[in-house]
């Protein structure tokens, strides 16, 4: 369908890294730019505090761990690992290189050590502070669908992957803390109270969690430690396609362009199967269904490989449709093609569909943050100064605040859309082959339009709380503790630094928070906190009010807002920009702008016959109506890749 120009000469330029760079982006609140008067590093005056951030040259101190590396400047395509994606710094955003700062680490010995609180004393523990601060409760969403928080999802995982230390157990076997003389340095555990009203029962005083994978697991000491990504920085469909070439070369089924897939008795295909599904999967054994895919958490709960499912049937679709279009083109082509719309599709669905619902439309329009309309020609902007890499803040914490969209419950819904099932999250994680199941995987999709997303806001599902990953057992782990107590292993400032960045008015005394918080909620963080300036990120911003029209806090929004401003503007191949080797047609870009969620669903279905045309907004006779899947993909075809 889709129209491809290939260049008759190749001539290969190398293009070494310098020995520094200049970058920056950002974004925040709009409600707050009203107050501000300083000027930031970019001329847009909607950006963080730069007075407050580290200098470039601090934020990028990660550069001195990059081999140098040459480049050719005409490729057309991504590398699989993101390298050469920038030409002057070729090793930004690659698998196993660090996430960057934008405030100096919070450490107690300005290493690594995890801080304190003002008083010298340890900071509370992450479980007390979840079990006085957020209640275990279902509070929903009925504006927007669960196709929302599981969007979520995919991008966190295309982005970010966090590895941990290896070493032993950080608790006891019998469940008890162990003394801190002789805990292992890997080691971070989470202290139980005695008196906590779940794990009490089961005797329970110790959360065992080790620190993240830093540069010098690699090879490349930084003070203070830097944590590393295990995956490519860029929003590129590595979910998909993996990282690494080993991976994703074992994925490809080298014949017409197309990845491996398992076909059911009944004609439906599926990813493949690991080969030894007891160790990956919560299975009694090996016949059971449990998914490879281009990343390893492809199995966590049954919505995140459904999704996975339909990346892999969208990309056998496409370079099946090029290959009838294009006779003649090679296996590699055909690959390369079908993922390289498959990546311009993730990333038209974050920017037009997805950031809109998350920072307000008005906030994105404003900010550059979406695409251009049909027929407007590329976008521009890439910026090669800009660090592409993930944020430390986003990944520790801001963007861990949806967690408490995830629901608890998943709804498999018919095509009349009535309930058909519901299943727990923590029965089905790590066991996939429900979703197989005849009917289930286009019930499973409606759901996902269906069913409302739990709000975003201070109540979390006992389902990630206490069960998350109990694999048959009788309790599991606390998501949102571990999400706090991974906030300090990162060294993320605490949330009165923070709020500062965001143009926030600095805070001296808890009452300070009355600009931003209710009243209630301030006096349970002060039986909490024996200071204001010991709060934690993720705790102070999940306890703000939400900024009107967003899915998010004021001091959330600006961090949030800053990441994605630079997987969009530090990624040379970011789908919209012209002037590069890898560029659309305008034909081929005015098609792929037609493209939405709905649309995934309806290609990728068993058979899927009415949808919204808006997924991630619940269904609405007026506004949002249910129409035929016919009409919802006959807006979108290849015509323009025919050679």
């Amino acid at each position: 369908m889709f129209k491809i120009i290939l260049c008759g000469v190749f001539v290969t330029v190398f293009v070494l890294v310098r020995d520094s760079v200049l970058c920056c982006s950002s974004q925040s609140l709009n409600a707050v730019n009203t107050r501000r008067s300083k000027r930031s590093l970019h001329s847009n005056p909607n950006t963080l505090f730069p007075d407050v951030m580290l200098s470039i040259a601090e934020q990028n101190t990660a550069d001195i761990c990059l081999p140098k590396f040459p480049c050719n400047a005409f490729d057309k395509y991504r590398t699989i690992e993101g390298l050469c994606n920038n030409l002057q710094v070729p090793n930004w955003g690659i698998p196993n290189t660090a996430y960057v700062r934008l405030l100096p680490a919070s450490y107690a010995d300005r290493f690594s050590q995890v801080r304190l609180a003002q008083n010298g004393n340890w900071l509370p523990s992450p479980r007390l502070i979840h079990t006085v601060l957020f209640p275990e409760t279902d509070v929903f969403d009925f504006k927007h669908t669960l196709a929302v928080m599981e969007w979520g999802q995919i991008i966190a995982h295309d982005v970010t992957f966090l590895s941990v230390k290896k070493g032993p157990a950080c608790c006891a076997a019998d469940g008890s803390l162990i003394p801190p003389r002789n805990l292992p340095p890997v080691c971070l555990p989470i202290a139980v109270p005695s008196s906590d009203p779940f794990y009490s029962r089961f005797r329970k005083t110790c959360l065992d969690q080790r620190r993240a994978s830093t540069s010098e697991d690699f090879g490349c000491r930084l003070i203070p430690v830097q944590q590393v990504s295990g995956v490519s920085h860029f929003l590129d469909g590595s979910v998909i396609y993996s990282s690494t070439k080993d991976t994703s070369n074992s994925l490809r089924l080298f014949r017409g362009g197309l990845l491996k897939s398992q076909i059911t008795q009944d004609g439906r295909a599926f990813l493949m199967n690991t080969q030894r599904p007891t160790q990956v999967c919560n299975v009694p054994n090996d016949s059971e269904v449990c998914y490879v895919a281009g990343d390893g958490r492809v199995n966590q709960n049954t919505e995140i490989a459904v999704s996975q499912v339909m990346f892999m049937r969208l990309h056998n679709l496409l370079a099946t449709e090029l290959s009838r279009l294009n006779p003649n083109w090679s296996d590699e082509i055909l690959f390369q093609e079908a993922r390289r719309i498959v990546i311009a599709v993730l990333q038209h669905v974050t920017y037009n569909e997805y950031l809109p619902v998350l920072l307000g439309p008005s906030y994105v329009r404003n900010n550059n943050l979406v695409p251009l309309r049909t027929g407007s020609g590329y976008a521009n902007g890439y910026n090669p100064n800009m660090n592409p890499s993930s944020l430390s803040e986003f990944v520790a914490a801001a963007f861990r605040s949806y967690h408490s969209t995830i629901q608890g419950s998943i709804s498999l819904v018919s095509e009349n859309r009535t309930l058909v099932n519901q299943i727990s999250l923590s029965e089905w994680a790590n066991r996939p082959g429900i979703i197989q199941a005849p009917g289930n995987f286009d019930n499973f999709l409606r759901g996902l339009i269906s069913q409302p997303q739990h709000q975003q806001d201070i109540f979390f599902s006992s389902e990630i709380t206490n069960f998350l990953f109990r694999f048959n057992g009788p309790f599991g782990v606390d998501l949102l503790s571990m999400d706090i107590n991974r906030g300090r292993d990162f060294g993320i400032p605490p949330y009165s630094t923070m709020r500062l960045l965001c143009g926030l008015s600095p805070v001296n005394s808890f009452e300070d928070l009355r600009d931003v918080m209710e009243d209630e909620k301030i006096q349970r963080l002060s039986t909490i906190y024996s200071s204001v300036h010991d709060i934690d990120y993720l705790v102070g911003g999940l306890l703000e009010k939400r900024a009107p029209g967003t899915l998010t806090s004021p001091s959330f929004h600006c961090v949030i807002a800053e990441a994605f401003f630079r997987y969009k503007f530090a990624d040379r191949f970011y789908y919209e920009f012209g002037g590069h080797p890898g560029a659309f047609t305008l034909e081929q870009l005015n098609s792929i702008r037609k493209f939405t969620y709905s649309m995934l669903l309806c290609l990728a279905s068993d058979n899927l016959q009415f949808a919204q045309p808006s997924g991630f907004h619940r269904f609405d006779s007026q506004s949002n109506p249910l129409i035929p899947c016919s009409d919802i993909t006959s807006v979108f075809n290849l015509r323009a890749w025919a050679a």
